[in-house]
């Protein structure tokens, strides 16, 4: 992606087709000030590699440029305006300048606040519950990820004891059919009888 020295570059140019001219350039802040006729343009570049927290604070600086009576935009990467939307940005009179390696382009233009856009009727630009949103999908995602792996993962557990669970079964039965032959051999005769050499003799006469 672009640096940040060559995004204000390109910002610059494109409000210069605009009769603007810069008044401030800060290419540490991405921060980029230019007076166009008699109004005062804010321009800040949100950088593709920024945390959520930069990200955040920026939107939320041009929120309060837009409210201090100056024009406001934002340059962010064409890949996250489809995540963030346009709808805030357009009722907050926020501009919007999406880029990418090669092109920078207005997709939202600025302008300033007015009394209709600030009454009470008109939903209140929140920037922290846009990037929430954003949070609680990414946060979703992940939870579900994580809940499929840890059913895979009990369906493989449980699958694998099944054969020994079997073995154990055939093994206490054997003891069953062993007990089963030692009643058969033990006859129920009085004990005076058993291993008696006369009786022997006596069945032999008969």
């Amino acid at each position: 992606m672009p640096s940040r020295a060559v995004l204000l570059k390109r910002v610059e140019d494109h409000f210069a087709g605009k009769g603007c001219r810069v008044v401030e350039r800060s290419v540490g802040d991405g921060f980029l000030r230019l007076r166009c006729g008699g109004g005062e343009t804010v321009v800040r570049v949100v950088d593709e590699m920024a945390s959520r927290d930069e990200m955040l604070a920026t939107i939320i600086q041009a929120a309060l440029d837009s409210g201090a009576g100056k024009i406001a935009y934002v340059s962010i990467p064409m890949g996250l305006v489809s995540r963030l939307g346009d709808y805030a940005f357009r009722v907050n009179k926020i501009g919007v300048l999406v880029y990418d390696e090669k092109d920078l382009v207005e997709v939202v233009e600025g302008g300033l606040q007015t009394p209709s856009t600030a009454d009470a009727t008109q939903p209140e630009f929140d920037a922290s519950a846009l990037l929430e949103k954003i949070d609680r999908l990414e946060t979703l995602y992940n939870e579900l990820a994580r809940k499929i792996e840890t059913i895979e993962t009990r369906l493989s557990e449980t699958a694998a004891p099944m054969p020994t669970e079997r073995h154990e079964t055939s093994h206490v039965e054997t003891p069953r059919q062993t007990s089963s032959k030692k009643t058969k051999k033990l006859p129920e005769i009085p004990s005076f009888i058993e291993d008696n050499p006369w009786v022997e003799l006596l069945s032999g006469k008969k």
